[in-house]
């Protein structure tokens, strides 16, 4: 029986003609419960948080306990005031409504990580477009050991690359014409991984080399370059626009977190033209 079975699997996957929409959707979904069992299973074997996921949680306590002011100023000259805001605030609001900063975070953690192999099976789909490497892309997303580790520990990791990983899904849905509705969700996801991880904000950088490599052949020159810079400018308008508030209000509380670092930047050349 258990031969039978294997060998129909085995058939099926020999061949690129689309299983059922419930054989795959099934499929797709006992992997996924496979991805949240792992997951927490590796969050009971390591039940305490590492030290940075410590110091998550006495931030987020103390921004709930008082204001964010407050608490950058108890912690003067610490991390708090130079850290992207999106872990504290997710925590904090736990804290607020009762479930606790601790378990807020790894609600955060765990889900971001049961999403990020639904990305990547996602870009699978865009890239090769056969359902083999989709289910494939989203087996090893589920069970690679270090996508398992990053979602059992209290830290930004998970969130991070689940957000760059749907940041780059968008990108290649809008590079390949199927909606320009597509760099919008890019620049959000884009958005939340800078105020998860300051790196973040070097996804505007793959959404200029999509503009600049993507799609030459279609159309005339002119066309293309209106069409690439109304692209580029609306891009960067809404990172702006859902970035810039951000950081606006946190500079009203004490904090210097900027999503994009100039001052680092203009560093950087000054020590590349210096060499």
């Amino acid at each position: 029986m258990v031969s039978g079975i294997l060998s129909k699997i085995v058939a099926r996957f020999r061949s690129p003609e689309p299983p059922p929409r419930n054989w795959f959707y099934g499929s797709a979904a006992a992997i996924l419960l496979l991805a949240a069992v792992l997951r927490l299973l590796r969050r009971f074997l390591e039940p305490f948080p590492v030290r940075d996921g410590i110091w998550y949680v006495q931030m987020a306590q103390e921004i709930a306990g008082s204001s964010w002011r407050e608490a950058v100023s108890a912690d003067a000259g610490g991390l708090l005031e130079f850290y992207p805001p999106l872990i504290f605030a997710v925590m904090a609001g736990g804290e607020h409504c009762g479930l606790g900063a601790e378990n807020a975070g790894w609600v955060l953690v765990l889900t971001t990580g049961c999403l990020l192999p639904v990305a990547i099976a996602l870009i699978a789909r865009e890239l090769f477009g056969d359902w083999r490497y989709t289910l494939g892309a989203l087996l090893l997303a589920s069970i690679m050991p270090p996508a398992v580790r990053m979602s059992g520990q209290l830290l930004r990791e998970s969130p991070y690359w689940c957000f760059c990983g749907f940041a780059l899904l968008f990108a290649i849905r809008a590079a390949a014409k199927k909606g320009w509705w597509n760099w919008g969700w890019f620049a959000l996801f884009g958005s939340l991984a800078t105020l998860t991880r300051r790196e973040g904000v070097e996804l505007l950088g793959v959404f200029l080399i999509f503009q600049v490599f993507w799609g030459w052949r279609n159309g005339s020159l002119p066309d293309i370059l209106r069409r690439k810079l109304l692209v580029v400018v609306g891009g960067i308008a809404v990172f702006l626009a859902l970035l810039l508030p951000v950081q606006f209000w946190l500079r009203q509380n004490g904090s210097h977190w900027e999503p994009f670092p100039l001052k680092n930047v203009r560093y950087i050349f000054q020590r590349f033209w210096r060499s």
